[in-house]
C-alpha cells in the first residue's frame, strides 16, 4: 500500500511538472510567432505604437481602446474583448470576424493562435508599469535652420522622401555595396489609410 502511494504521488509530480512545461512551450512558441508575423508592426513594449497598437496588455482589454492609437471605426465599434476565443477566431480571418479592420494578417493554424496568445498574456500593460521618475524627456522638434541650408549636401540623413526640398532623390551611400546588400532588411513600413493609388517616393 506504501508503495501504491509513492507511486501515484510520484506520477503526480511528473504530470504536474509535464503541465508546467507544456505551458512554458506554449509560451515560448507563441513568443517565436510574434518574433516571426507581428514584431514588424506591433512591439510588445507598453506604450510603444508602431503601425499597429502595442500588444503589451492586450489580454481582456476591449478591442480599438489603447489610448494614443488610432484604430478604425469598425474594430473600435466591434464590442469585442481580447479573450483567448476571440483572439483566436480574430486572427484566423480579421475581416471576417470585423469587416473593416485594417488588420490583414492571419495565423493559419489555431494552435498557433493558442500560443501566440498565451505569449501576450504574459505582457503587462503600461498601467501595471511603474512610472519612470526623472526629468521630461524634451518633444522631437523640426530641423534647424543649419539644417535646413545644409539638406541638399547632407548625406547621413534625409529632410524630405525626396532627400531635400529640391527633390534630388540621391544620396551617395558608399555603406551599401554588392557585398553587404542581401543582407538588407526593412526597419520600417508605412500603412497607408487611402484605399485609392498614391505616389510614392520609395528609397532604393
Amino acid at each position: 500500500m506504501q508503495t501504491l502511494r509513492l507511486c501515484l504521488g510520484a506520477s503526480l509530480i511528473v504530470m504536474t511538472s509535464a503541465g508546467l512545461a507544456l505551458a512554458d512551450d506554449d509560451v515560448n512558441a507563441g513568443q517565436e510567432i510574434y518574433q516571426a508575423q507581428c514584431s514588424v508592426c506591433h512591439s510588445n513594449q507598453p506604450g510603444v505604437n508602431g503601425i499597429g497598437p502595442s500588444l503589451a496588455g492586450l489580454a481582456g482589454r476591449k478591442a480599438g481602446s489603447l489610448p494614443g492609437f488610432h484604430f478604425t471605426p469598425a474594430l473600435q465599434g466591434s464590442g469585442l474583448a481580447w479573450d483567448a476565443d476571440i483572439f483566436i477566431k480574430f486572427l484566423a480571418d480579421p475581416s471576417k470576424l470585423v469587416p473593416g479592420t485594417a488588420m490583414i494578417v492571419m495565423v493559419p493554424e489555431a494552435t498557433g493562435r493558442a500560443n501566440l496568445f498565451a505569449y501576450l498574456a504574459t505582457l503587462k500593460g503600461e498601467s501595471a508599469q511603474t512610472k519612470p521618475s526623472g526629468p521630461a524627456v524634451s518633444k522631437i522638434t523640426g530641423p534647424t535652420q543649419a539644417e535646413l541650408d545644409d539638406a541638399a549636401s547632407a548625406t547621413e540623413s534625409w529632410l524630405y522622401a525626396s532627400h531635400d526640398y529640391a527633390g534630388t532623390r540621391f544620396v551617395d551611400l558608399k555603406q551599401i555595396t554588392p557585398a553587404n546588400a542581401e543582407d538588407l532588411r526593412p526597419i520600417c513600413l508605412y500603412r497607408s489609410e487611402q484605399s485609392a493609388p498614391v505616389q510614392t517616393s520609395p528609397l532604393v
